[in-house]
Protein backbone atom coordinates (compact mmCIF):
# COMPACT_ATOMS: atom_id res chain seq x y z
CA UNK A 1 0.00 0.00 0.00
CA UNK A 2 2.70 2.70 0.81
CA UNK A 3 4.38 1.56 -2.43
CA UNK A 4 0.81 2.40 -4.26
CA UNK A 5 0.98 5.90 -2.77
CA UNK A 6 4.45 6.67 -2.80
CA UNK A 7 3.71 6.08 -6.97
CA UNK A 8 0.96 8.09 -7.51
CA UNK A 9 2.21 11.26 -5.29
CA UNK A 10 4.89 10.74 -7.76
CA UNK A 11 2.80 10.63 -10.74
CA UNK A 12 0.72 13.47 -9.93
CA UNK A 13 4.05 15.57 -8.90
CA UNK A 14 5.44 14.67 -12.39
CA UNK A 15 2.18 15.42 -14.01
CA UNK A 16 2.10 18.82 -12.09
CA UNK A 17 5.58 19.53 -13.32
CA UNK A 18 5.08 18.06 -17.25
CA UNK A 19 1.76 20.48 -17.61
CA UNK A 20 3.59 23.59 -16.33
CA UNK A 21 3.95 26.10 -18.41
CA UNK A 22 7.00 24.79 -21.18
CA UNK A 23 6.45 22.52 -24.32
CA UNK A 24 8.60 19.46 -24.21
CA UNK A 25 11.87 19.96 -26.44
CA UNK A 26 12.16 18.81 -29.52
CA UNK A 27 14.92 18.83 -32.35
CA UNK A 28 15.14 21.85 -34.36
CA UNK A 29 15.85 19.63 -37.31
CA UNK A 30 12.23 18.51 -36.94
CA UNK A 31 10.47 21.76 -36.27
CA UNK A 32 8.70 23.45 -39.03
CA UNK A 33 9.55 26.69 -37.07
CA UNK A 34 12.75 28.64 -37.79
CA UNK A 35 14.20 29.44 -35.31
CA UNK A 36 15.58 32.40 -34.16
CA UNK A 37 17.70 34.36 -31.67
CA UNK A 38 14.73 36.65 -31.50
CA UNK A 39 12.97 37.43 -28.05
CA UNK A 40 9.12 37.08 -27.65
CA UNK A 41 7.96 39.81 -24.90
CA UNK A 42 7.52 38.38 -21.38
CA UNK A 43 4.95 40.45 -20.01
CA UNK A 44 2.41 42.52 -22.02
CA UNK A 45 -0.60 44.69 -20.70
CA UNK A 46 -3.16 46.61 -22.20
CA UNK A 47 -5.68 49.21 -19.80
CA UNK A 48 -8.98 49.51 -19.99
CA UNK A 49 -10.62 52.01 -22.40
CA UNK A 50 -9.70 55.88 -21.66
CA UNK A 51 -12.02 58.73 -22.94
CA UNK A 52 -13.91 55.42 -24.63
CA UNK A 53 -11.33 54.78 -27.60
CA UNK A 54 -7.73 54.70 -26.37
CA UNK A 55 -5.70 52.12 -24.21
CA UNK A 56 -2.46 52.57 -22.81
CA UNK A 57 -0.10 49.75 -23.59
CA UNK A 58 2.73 48.44 -21.69
CA UNK A 59 5.23 45.48 -21.98
CA UNK A 60 8.66 43.86 -21.01
CA UNK A 61 10.77 46.08 -23.31
CA UNK A 62 14.01 44.57 -22.50
CA UNK A 63 12.92 41.98 -25.53
CA UNK A 64 14.28 44.07 -28.33
CA UNK A 65 13.95 47.80 -29.40
CA UNK A 66 11.05 47.67 -31.53
CA UNK A 67 7.58 45.22 -31.67
CA UNK A 68 4.37 45.08 -33.40
CA UNK A 69 1.06 44.80 -31.69
CA UNK A 70 -1.83 43.37 -33.49
CA UNK A 71 -5.26 43.93 -32.42
CA UNK A 72 -8.79 43.04 -33.68
CA UNK A 73 -12.27 41.78 -32.43
CA UNK A 74 -11.99 39.05 -28.92
CA UNK A 75 -11.09 36.11 -30.96
CA UNK A 76 -9.80 37.57 -34.60
CA UNK A 77 -7.36 35.57 -36.55
CA UNK A 78 -3.73 36.74 -36.40
CA UNK A 79 -2.99 38.03 -39.48
CA UNK A 80 -6.54 39.37 -39.87
CA UNK A 81 -5.99 42.10 -37.06
CA UNK A 82 -4.89 45.80 -37.15
CA UNK A 83 -1.06 45.99 -36.72
CA UNK A 84 0.75 48.70 -35.38
CA UNK A 85 4.75 49.14 -34.88
CA UNK A 86 5.58 50.39 -31.23
CA UNK A 87 9.12 51.35 -29.64
CA UNK A 88 10.29 51.74 -26.11
CA UNK A 89 8.65 55.14 -26.26
CA UNK A 90 5.27 54.21 -27.31
CA UNK A 91 2.76 53.45 -25.25
CA UNK A 92 -0.91 53.79 -26.61
CA UNK A 93 -3.23 53.23 -29.45
CA UNK A 94 -6.17 55.65 -30.22
CA UNK A 95 -9.34 54.69 -32.52
CA UNK A 96 -11.18 52.52 -30.41
CA UNK A 97 -14.33 51.30 -30.61
CA UNK A 98 -16.38 51.75 -27.06
CA UNK A 99 -18.79 48.67 -28.07
CA UNK A 100 -15.76 46.24 -29.20
CA UNK A 101 -14.09 43.96 -27.03
CA UNK A 102 -10.69 43.68 -28.40
CA UNK A 103 -7.63 41.20 -27.95
CA UNK A 104 -4.16 42.61 -28.58
CA UNK A 105 -1.24 40.77 -29.10
CA UNK A 106 2.76 41.64 -29.51
CA UNK A 107 5.96 40.56 -31.27
CA UNK A 108 9.29 41.98 -31.45
CA UNK A 109 10.87 43.11 -34.22
CA UNK A 110 14.29 42.04 -34.78
CA UNK A 111 15.02 43.05 -38.00
CA UNK A 112 13.67 43.29 -41.79
CA UNK A 113 11.00 40.32 -41.69
CA UNK A 114 12.48 39.06 -39.08
CA UNK A 115 10.29 38.39 -36.04
CA UNK A 116 9.37 36.89 -32.61
CA UNK A 117 6.34 34.48 -32.38
CA UNK A 118 3.14 36.14 -31.17
CA UNK A 119 2.42 36.64 -27.27
CA UNK A 120 -1.38 36.85 -26.19
CA UNK A 121 -4.12 37.28 -26.49
CA UNK A 122 -4.62 40.29 -23.74
CA UNK A 123 -7.78 41.80 -23.51
CA UNK A 124 -8.71 45.25 -22.01
CA UNK A 125 -8.31 46.00 -19.03
CA UNK A 126 -5.94 42.39 -18.35
CA UNK A 127 -2.03 41.48 -18.13
CA UNK A 128 -0.17 38.50 -19.52
CA UNK A 129 3.04 37.34 -18.39
CA UNK A 130 4.69 34.11 -20.05
CA UNK A 131 5.44 31.12 -18.31
CA UNK A 132 9.03 30.08 -17.29
CA UNK A 133 9.84 26.74 -17.83
CA UNK A 134 10.56 24.51 -14.76
CA UNK A 135 14.14 22.97 -14.73
CA UNK A 136 16.29 20.69 -12.12
CA UNK A 137 13.04 19.57 -10.70
CA UNK A 138 14.16 16.40 -8.77
CA UNK A 139 11.55 14.41 -6.35
CA UNK A 140 13.20 12.32 -3.47
CA UNK A 141 11.35 10.05 -1.15
CA UNK A 142 11.53 10.81 2.75
CA UNK A 143 13.39 8.48 4.83
CA UNK A 144 11.65 8.84 7.73
CA UNK A 145 8.65 8.22 5.64
CA UNK A 146 8.80 6.45 2.22
CA UNK A 147 5.20 7.40 1.74
CA UNK A 148 6.23 10.80 1.03
CA UNK A 149 8.07 13.12 -1.40
CA UNK A 150 9.86 16.05 -1.30
CA UNK A 151 10.12 18.14 -4.46
CA UNK A 152 12.92 21.03 -5.56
Amino acid sequence: MKNILFFLQLSFASALILISCSKEPINPELSNEVPTACNTPSKFAVSTLINDNIVQINWDKTSGGSWEIQYGPQGFEIGTGTIVDFTPESSSISGLTPTIDYDFYIRTKCGEGIFSAWFGPVALGTERTACVSRTNVSPVRLATDPTRINIS
